[in-house]
């Protein structure tokens, strides 16, 4: 076996185990064992060739994009895979519009969308600005303080109108905590579409977003506790599945 192949490949699944996780020279040469000198050489490799990234912050490594790719999208294909029957029956169910989301930079993007029988729908774009969505704010509260830093240094505070609870960093972290003990995302303040979201896990990690959404003439007190009721039992049942 040739053991510079093997270091690297250590390497990559040592990233690939936390891929939001960055970790720096010295914790991924101690974790595979081997000379922070070898492994900076095997890391400078892999960077070239885009199977991992150096941070901006200079600070650690994570997976690259070009893993990355790979891995979304076999891992989307079982996704969808599994979801599919599960939003038939809650469109079904609620007669209202359902959809399956992931987080791509700074926007939500649907991967999987079922629509009702409903003459009168509700449309949403398949990609949309993270903020301006309730699969978007789901998918960001699920991920650590760490990254939602990382992420607000990249792409900001939200433009005003896209989430108007949020004034400064302070407002952004109380309405990310409020979503992460409902344990869902709920926008009830629009005049033209309301949207409800809850997160997908596998092995712990929340992976996706189901979406129930519907024009906001049709929402009532009821159909609330319902929405959110069936939602999470569905995303639970999802979850299971994965």
């Amino acid at each position: 076996m040739i053991q510079v192949i093997n270091r690297a490949l250590d390497i990559i699944e040592l990233l690939a185990k936390e891929p939001q996780q960055a970790k720096s020279l010295s914790e991924i040469a101690e974790s595979v064992s081997v000379q922070p000198s070898t492994c900076a050489n095997i890391i400078k490799t892999l960077t070239g060739r885009g199977y991992i990234r150096k941070m901006d912050n200079q600070k650690g490594y994570l997976i690259g994009d070009k893993l990355q790719h790979l891995f979304e999208n076999g891992f989307q294909e079982k996704l969808i895979e599994k979801s599919k029957i599960e939003l038939e029956y809650l469109t079904q169910k609620l007669n209202e519009n359902t959809s399956l989301a992931v987080l791509e930079g700074n926007t939500r993007k649907v991967i999987l969308k079922v629509i009702s029988d409903q003459q009168i729908q509700a449309q949403t774009p398949d990609i949309k600005n993270t903020y301006d969505t309730s699969t978007g704010r789901v998918l960001l509260a699920m991920e650590s303080d760490d990254v939602l830093k990382q992420y607000l240094q990249k792409y900001g505070l939200p433009e005003k109108g896209l989430w108007n609870e949020i004034v400064d960093e302070k407002t952004f972290f109380d309405e990310i905590g409020k979503i992460r003990e409902q344990g869902y995302a709920l926008i009830e303040d629009s005049v033209q579409v309301i949207g409800f979201s809850a997160p997908i896990y596998s092995k712990d990690k929340s992976v996706a977003a189901l979406s129930i959404y519907m024009p906001a003439f049709r929402y009532s007190e009821s159909l609330r506790k319902t929405l959110i009721e069936l939602g999470l039992k569905t995303t639970k049942k999802i979850s299971g599945l994965l």
